[in-house]
């Protein structure tokens, strides 16, 4: 198991994200807490990566979309 990026094993980062998170942020109802993707899901095994310009967005139904140009 790798360290991540904060020093953390990644079972951890899995298993008690919000508990983690919350230690240093108030986590309050309607806050959205994303990180990596499923296996086979980030483009990765397809050598799909981002590139300047593209555009990436996260969509929740009934709620709306973040969309952010890379650049």
């Amino acid at each position: 198991m790798s360290a991540s990026p904060l020093g953390v094993s990644g079972s951890l980062l899995r298993g008690n994200q919000q508990s983690y998170l919350s230690r240093a942020q108030t986590l309050m109802p309607g806050h959205v807490v994303t990180s990596g993707a499923f296996p086979g899901g980030c483009g990765l095994d397809a050598n799909l990566k981002i590139q300047t310009g593209d555009v990436v967005e996260m969509r929740i139904d009934k709620l709306g979309a973040l969309v952010s140009k890379i650049g």
